[in-house]
């Protein structure tokens, strides 16, 4: 086994998602790490990517996982026990879109399409914006994000983030029978 920052074998599987304003690119020896990827940006998944953005690698030593940047020799980004990895990726890619998207407006809010305006719903953590924004859904509303609205370089737009919906336990149970992932890519509202 090797250790914790050592190199690990070739990566074998990899998927490639469209996100705002970049092109994100997740790489792992297994594919356990790359589904957990694809259960948070399966709306995202596009076949190819001109140049990733963001390419990183997901290496497993032991019961946990460390993420990494994909060629680069620098140590782990971040760290994450088995059961923790998806939030831990998360976190890390929105972490790193942050810094993309400077130049660009982003809120902590979920936002719908509600006829031809967006609905923007801004909160912090745990305050419903998820669970408003699935009930909005359910009563008719087209679906662009739950927690991360960026606004594009015209003001006046939002660019979808369509990522699967980070509902709590206690209010799963009210969306369960909603397909939440769009037909097709969303363009830019």
């Amino acid at each position: 086994m090797t250790g914790l920052g050592a190199r690990s074998s070739r990566p074998g599987h990899g998927e490639t998602f469209r996100l705002p304003g970049a092109c994100l690119r997740i790489e792992a020896a297994e594919p356990g790490p790359v589904a957990a990827a694809h259960r948070i940006y399966r709306s995202l998944a596009v076949p190819v990517c001109r140049a990733p953005t963001l390419r990183l690698e997901i290496r497993r030593h032991g019961d946990r996982f460390e993420i990494v940047d994909a060629g680069s020799d620098r140590p782990a980004a971040a760290r994450a026990q088995a059961g923790q990895l998806g939030p831990c990726l998360e976190h890390e890619v929105h972490s790193r879109l942050l810094d993309l998207l400077a130049d660009r407006m982003l809120l902590h809010a979920a936002a719908v399409l509600c006829g031809h305006r967006v609905v923007l719903l801004p909160g912090a953590s745990g305050s419903g914006k998820t669970t408003l924004a699935a009930a909005l859904v359910e009563a008719g509303c087209g679906y662009l994000s739950d927690e991360l609205a960026v606004l594009g370089r015209r003001r006046d737009l939002v660019v979808p983030f369509p990522k699967a919906l980070s509902v709590k336990p206690g209010a799963f149970s009210l969306f369960a029978h909603l397909r939440l992932d769009p037909a097709e890519p969303m363009e830019d509202v």
